[in-house]
């Protein structure tokens, strides 16, 4: 559909057929992505990452995209922020939830992502919905001031395609999604709310112990000139 669109022709109405075809896969895919995350499904990647950074490099994205009028604040407690998971996957997760945030504040307010550790017992393992194990976890909150979320309704906010916006304004799968991927790294997600006041989403992530941060390498690269030769068989590559 993109090469098509890009060809030179005078059929407006042709255009408008390949833009409208282009952009129904595209929302299938990222359907079906979002599908196959809160049935844990999808591919993840399992490495060592930095949550911390992954959460700042969320909020440097939110800032150029949410209302100016909410404000946006980090509180960085946890002294151990290494956890096993994909990288994409989880700033995902601190993305969908600025993006509610913002939405649960249509006049201003503050958004904080707060971090501190705590130990899960086994106790409270067992009495958890999610499949923990006792350790050391990170526990990362996402805290607005916005409208808060009626009580009847906390219990389905998780659930594929319940949403609370108008026609047209969501798919609700955005938290089944981050719903999804925190059951896949092995983590919980809790929230609180009051009317009027706010939503804390509180989510658990078990911590890698003693991890050796790499140090970043050098950047001192030669230069040079050539010609780069790409050879390939497959038709549709050489069109």
């Amino acid at each position: 559909c993109e090469m098509l669109i890009e060809k030179p022709h005078d059929e407006i109405t042709r255009n408008n057929y390949l833009q409208m075809v282009l952009n129904s896969g595209k929302r299938a895919s990222d359907l079906t992505k979002k599908l196959l995350v809160f049935a844990r499904k999808g591919k993840i990647e399992s490495t060592p990452v930095d949550l911390h950074k992954i959460i700042n490099d969320a909020v440097l994205l939110l800032k150029r995209s949410v209302d100016k009028k909410v404000k946006i604040e980090m509180d960085f407690n946890a002294q151990k922020y290494f956890v096993t998971g994909d990288y994409t996957q989880l700033m995902n997760i601190f993305i969908n939830m600025g993006i509610n945030a913002e939405h649960a504040m249509p006049e201003g307010g503050t958004l904080i992502y707060k971090t501190s550790l705590v130990e899960l017992n086994s106790q409270y393992c067992q009495k958890s919905t999610f499949e923990l194990n006792p350790g050391t976890y990170l526990l990362a909150e996402i805290i607005d001031n916005g409208t808060g979320i009626n009580p009847e309704l906390i219990s389905k906010i998780f659930e594929p395609f319940f949403t609370t916006k108008e026609k047209g304004k969501g798919t609700g799968l955005g938290l089944s999604a981050v719903y999804g991927t925190v059951r896949q790294h092995n983590g919980e997600i809790l929230v609180e709310s009051e009317l009027a006041k706010g939503t804390t989403f509180k989510i658990l992530l078990p911590v890698i112990e003693n991890v050796v941060e790499e140090k970043p390498e050098n950047d001192n690269y030669t230069s040079g000139t050539g010609v780069v030769l790409v050879v390939d068989d497959e038709y549709i590559i050489q069109v």
